[in-house]
């Protein structure tokens, strides 16, 4: 088998055999034994995501490695160089290069998350960089090693933390499975991104990271899932993408579905467990939110942007994203799909999107015999990783829409769903005048129990007067937060009206001041437009 090709099946080929490795104490399981009850679709985000989950010790129950895995690893001839990381463990690296191979217990979800770390040498509390690379669809975290070493190489020249989660998907985890096992298959799925999340808290709770300066960057099934955390991401405290490298990544869920048939594209006799992966993942087919959640765009069967559809790139505004794909990819819906995305990124206000076409000839693999030209090679990763080095998280953005799938802090404004299961919805713009008086509005209400804005971010002054402009479109009466308040207003007025309604118990429009929070609280019934007036 040539080099090449031995090396892009390792990624697999590794997953398969560390099932068969002997086990120390130290890796007690590469797969759970047992499949907890998946929740009702529409449960899972709110019941995990947005959930932080306390950061486990660097201990030999929840982080854990193999030495047999490490040692199978020197058998087929990756250069070492073992260097201690948290709690004592070693692991494979290039020189100059300490590359982490860890098993972590994600709480959250009761299964485990592999994942590779680089930590760069740097003084002790002096903040890097880090760089979050998801690998593609039937791999694991191993493939940035094998097929796109030099993601690897370049965070370690500049100084980077480089972090690779597997992305777990329990959906597909499990005995219960049985011949659709596939861990490595996750598409964003909800719990997959539980994983990731409760890395990067991880990371960031064990070393000095720029919270500033996290970056994402994925290839096919893992340009979508970088994409869908950095939508689904927007708190800064939590990891937040600064911006994002997508290579031909599959940004609509149900269109993948869609153009995956019943039976294997290369044997037309054989069964393709795409689909039934999906329904075990999603909850049944598409279209539905779980569908929906973990997709950027939203496309019709006919693979168009549905109007009025559910496309979570909304919340990429501030978030510049630089999309890839081969002239000559034969995934041509994933083309489509990548084209789509960067059209419809164009129009959203606030969003910095680019698109960048490979011709030349780089994969040397085929499907069916046809060139593919769908792997890492056809995108210029020391390229990617200056785009990225050049770009920093921005502020909250001033105006927009935000589209959210679980409670959670989505930039400078933090929600609670009515509803769970079902998406919250928001147009927002903040205008401040020169005088200082602010005006807030809050447009188009869907689905929202609790909106809190932080108005530090947004320098909201109450002595210069602050203006709530606020509407809904289902009708749902919800509690309007305004935190960093540090005194009472004296005068609010609705609809030029006052209004003296305390929070509690009011049957219709009322207000109060939490003096321990700094936050004052609206309580606003209507669905019609209304507007507030705070002095």
């Amino acid at each position: 088998m040539p080099t090449q090709t031995l090396n892009r099946a390792l990624p697999a080929l590794l997953l398969a055999l560390t099932s068969l490795l002997p086990t120390t104490a130290f890796a007690q399981r590469a797969l759970p034994q047992s499949s907890p009850s998946r929740p009702l679709p529409g449960a899972s985000l709110r019941t995990l995501l947005g959930q932080r989950t306390v950061s486990p010790a660097a201990t030999p129950v929840q982080l854990r490695t193999s030495p047999a895995t490490v040692a199978w690893i020197q058998r087929v001839s990756i250069p070492l160089q073992g260097q201690a990381g948290p709690g004592g463990l070693t692991g494979p690296g290039a020189p100059g290069f300490t590359g982490l191979l860890y098993r972590i217990l994600v709480p959250a979800t009761g299964y485990d998350e592999l994942f590779s770390l680089h930590v760069p040498a740097a003084s002790p509390g002096v903040a890097r960089p880090m760089l979050v690379g998801f690998h593609g669809f039937g791999t694991s975290h191993l493939d940035l090693y094998f097929n796109a070493r030099e993601l690897m190489d370049e965070a370690a020249a500049r100084g980077w933390f480089f972090l690779a989660p597997f992305q777990a998907n329990p959906a597909t985890s499990s005995p219960a499975a049985g011949a659709l096992r596939d861990p490595s298959f996750s598409f964003a799925s909800a719990e997959s991104q539980v994983h990731v999340e409760a890395l990067i808290d991880f990371v960031l709770s064990q070393w000095s990271v720029d919270v500033d300066r996290i970056y994402g960057i994925g290839f096919s099934m893992g340009g979508g899932n970088a994409l869908s955390f950095a939508a689904r991401h927007r708190d800064r405290d939590r990891g937040a993408f600064a911006a994002v490298v997508n290579h031909t990544g599959t940004v609509s869920v149900s269109d993948v579905w869609t153009n995956n048939p019943p039976t294997a594209v290369c044997n037309p006799g054989a069964t393709n467990p795409v689909r039934s992966k999906m329904h075990l993942t999603f909850g049944g087919l598409p279209p539905s939110f779980e569908y929906q959640r973990s997709s950027l765009i939203d496309l019709d069967p006919a693979g168009q942007l549905l109007p009025g559809g559910r496309h979570m790139a909304v919340n990429l505004a501030g978030v510049p994203v630089q999309s890839h794909h081969h002239a000559q990819d034969s995934l041509t819906y994933l083309v489509d799909q990548t084209i789509a995305f960067h059209g419809f990124l164009s129009t959203v206000t606030g969003a910095s999107s680019s698109l960048l076409v490979g011709t030349a000839s780089a994969c040397p693999s085929s499907t069916c015999g046809i060139p593919n030209e769908h792997c890492w090679d056809t995108l210029d990763l020391a390229g990617a990783c200056s785009w990225l080095a050049s770009q920093r998280l921005d502020a909250a953005p001033l105006q927009g829409d935000l589209l959210a799938d679980r409670d959670g802090r989505w930039g400078s404004i933090e929600v609670e769903l009515e509803t769970a299961g079902q998406f919250g919805a928001l147009r927002y713009a903040f205008t401040t005048q020169p005088s200082g008086s602010a005006t807030v509005e809050l447009l188009d209400r869907e689905n929202l129990q609790r909106l809190e804005v932080d108005g530090v971010a947004y320098g909201l002054d109450l002595s210069a007067g602050i203006t709530v402009r606020t509407s809904s479109v289902d009708g749902l009466p919800t509690t309007l937060v305004l935190d960093g308040i540090t005194t009472a207003p004296f005068s609010v007025l609705r609809n030029g009206v006052p209004v003296t309604a305390p929070c509690a118990g009011a049957a219709g429009p009322g207000w109060c001041y939490d003096a321990v929070a700094q936050e004052v609280r609206l309580i606003e019934p209507s669905a019609s437009l209304e507007v507030w007036e705070l002095n």
